[in-house]
């Protein structure tokens, strides 16, 4: 029989060309965004389309505001021209319009801004709904190439830069237009000169603006990248912290943190340095204008040809030019970083679901358990399959076991049957139907998948059990948990069913975790019950709780098991045998191992472990 094993060692592994395959599908939703400015400005009035009512009232609001705003320097210079003529009248008047203005103004910008951030709240507020959302449609693939942490950026530090935008774009950025416009041609209504000599200022200030801000959009998304980056630093290591503290591991997780931390602080800073930067230049260019406007207009009012008010009037004239045009300015910064987020968010909505239910699928009431692959083929590239003219028969209320090693494209058949993704050829029936067809909420109802590290939620252990079931009475629930071997540890707790479930469910062993997700998807009453690898990290005990369970559910449906503990499978009425995504053997444990093949020499590598049953078994037809 050593031939046999020796043939074994030769079987080609799968893994490096998989990897390469899978990391070959793996392209950044970073890569694909568009960062036009005018393909930002189109998705952002999309955006706030839904709430044109709002934003008209806001608009007229704040554009009444910056008219109310251009009115007090006139106001004053009248205030000013008549105190050199004594006439008590006119001045209480003026300063009676004055204040009127000041007082309107106020609360127009109050109702204006108010009404903006209303809005901008509520479009955030619904394109993080319609983000979360569309994640969670997107297949188990695109999890797999995007980690958490560049998705947690997109829904927290990529939308709060659209929300940003938003609000720049919509308090400000019509306001200031008017208040830039309005000032400047008052400007040149008072004295032609003084407009002149504020208004050359503007293509430098343009000029700058634009290098500002292009330089700015590049550094707010190497900003961006590094706190994904960091993110996903954060989670790794305080999710694996037992990991960590096992290998004292806290110097080189800090080691990491610090060196992302490092690179954030440093993108972090280059952008504040381009920000302050825009600010300080144009401080420095309009404060130039106004010093011109100041000495040429001294010149004038020596001279006679203006009066103080047009001096003063003028002064506050070229401010507000100033000021309008340096937050034009930074908002069009702003504009250029929104439209790499925009286009980041958008990309990712863009991102076609391909697991999705036809039209007027098949809503199945019960499921029997029978399932058929014919010729199932699963490819990650063109000429890299992870499964290969796969044909299979499952039989009703049967335990199948799956084995093979590593790579062997285990994992892939159970997630094609699971319909977590579909085959690149061939098709998968239940009971007769093509998978496809099947209404997805429904065929998950009938083929349940509990993976090797099933997520427990923060909430009750009632909540955990009925977690995306159909409503299930407290009768059911127990009955499910008595089931999964998983009643009496629930009891136990000090609030029995209704015990609170920390986050992450540090406080349960991994073999009551796995209790209460078999629990979970045997309320559901399946026709299939699909476990992959789900005893793999238990200690022995909870190993054969589990194999108790499965032993009393096998005649009330199918059981399809992966598990390379082949001392647990003796008894299954069909062994597949896997290796390189190609069905080598298929039989009863006696069938494969007087074949001598494959499965035997699976059996023979592990037979230190295999109980004296499979022991005895391969000696005796050796």
């Amino acid at each position: 029989m050593s031939k046999d094993t020796s043939a074994l060692s030769k079987i080609p592994d799968a893994n490096r060309e998989l990897r390469a395959a899978r990391s070959a599908l793996i392209s950044p939703i970073r890569s694909r965004a568009p960062s036009s400015i005018i393909e930002a400005i189109r998705r952002l009035s999309a955006l706030v389309r839904p709430n044109w009512v709002s934003f008209c009232g806001a608009t007229a609001s704040l554009v009444c505001a910056a008219i109310a705003t251009l009115t007090v320097p006139l106001l004053l210079r009248q205030l000013l021209d008549a105190a050199e003529r004594p006439a008590v009248r006119v001045i209480e008047g003026l300063a009676a319009a004055l204040l009127a203005t000041l007082c309107v103004r106020a609360v127009l910008t109050f109702v204006g801004e108010v009404t903006v951030a209303l809005v901008c709240e509520r479009i955030v507020a619904d394109l993080r709904r319609r983000v979360f959302q569309h994640l969670h449609r997107l297949e188990w693939s695109f999890h797999l190439n995007h980690s958490s942490g560049e998705l947690l950026a997109i829904l927290g530090a990529e939308i709060s830069t659209i929300k940003t935008a938003l609000g720049e774009l919509l308090t400000s950025s019509v306001t200031q237009l008017i208040t830039l416009v309005g000032s400047a041609a008052l400007l040149i209504g008072l004295n032609a000169r003084l407009g002149a000599l504020t208004l050359i200022t503007w293509p430098i200030a343009a000029g700058m603006g634009h290098l500002f801000a292009t330089k700015a959009q590049r550094a707010g998304g190497h900003l961006q990248r590094a706190n994904a980056a960091a993110s996903d630093i954060v989670e790794e290591s305080l999710s694996g912290v037992l990991t960590v503290k096992s290998f004292n591991g806290a110097d080189c997780e800090f080691d990491r943190y610090r060196s992302a931390v490092d690179q954030l602080f440093s993108a972090s800073l280059r952008l504040r340095r381009l920000t302050l930067g825009l600010n300080a230049t144009s401080e420095l260019i309009f404060g130039s204008a106004a010093i011109l406007l100041f000495w040429w207009g001294g010149l004038e009012l020596n001279a006679a040809r203006i009066t103080p008010g047009v001096l003063i009037a003028a002064f506050y004239y070229s401010a507000f030019v100033g000021s309008a045009a340096g937050k034009l300015l930074q908002n069009y910064g702003c504009l250029r970083a929104a439209a790499e987020s925009t286009g980041i968010v958008f990309a990712t909505l863009n991102v076609e679901p391909t697991i999705v239910d036809r039209k007027h699928p098949t809503r199945p009431r019960q499921s029997s358990g029978e399932m058929e692959l014919r010729n199932v083929s699963y490819a990650y590239t063109e000429n890299v399959y992870a499964l290969a003219e796969v044909s299979l028969s499952l039989a009703s209320r049967s335990l199948v076991a799956i084995v093979g090693r590593s790579g062997s494209g285990k994992s892939t058949l159970v997630s094609l049957m699971s319909r977590l993704i579909d085959p690149s050829h061939g098709s998968i029936h239940l009971d007769g139907v093509d998978l496809r067809d099947i209404a997805l909420e429904s065929l998950r109802q009938h083929v349940v998948l509990v993976p090797q590290n099933p997520t427990i939620w923060s909430g009750t252990v009632h909540d955990n059990i009925v977690y995306g079931a159909r409503v299930s009475s407290d009768a059911e629930v127990r009955a499910a948990a008595r089931a999964a071997s998983a009643h009496e540890l629930i009891l136990a707790m000090p609030d029995a069913y209704d015990t609170q479930i920390g986050s992450g469910a540090r406080r349960l062993s991994r073999g009551e975790q796995q209790r209460i997700a078999l629990a979970r998807a045997l309320v559901r009453d399946p026709g299939i019950l699909v476990l992959d690898e789900a005893t793999a990290s238990l200690d022995s005990i909870s190993e054969a709780a589990i194999f108790e369970v499965l032993e009393r559910e096998r005649c009330a449906r199918t059981i399809v098991l992966v598990t390379h503990n082949i001392a647990r499978i003796s008894t299954a009425e069909l062994i597949i045998v896997l290796d390189a995504g190609v069905i080598r053997e298929t039989g009863t444990h006696q069938e494969l191992i007087e074949r001598g093949c494959y499965y035997r020499a699976l059996v023979e590598a592990g037979a230190g472990g295999a109980d004296p049953l499979i022991r005895e078994s391969a000696r005796l037809v050796s």
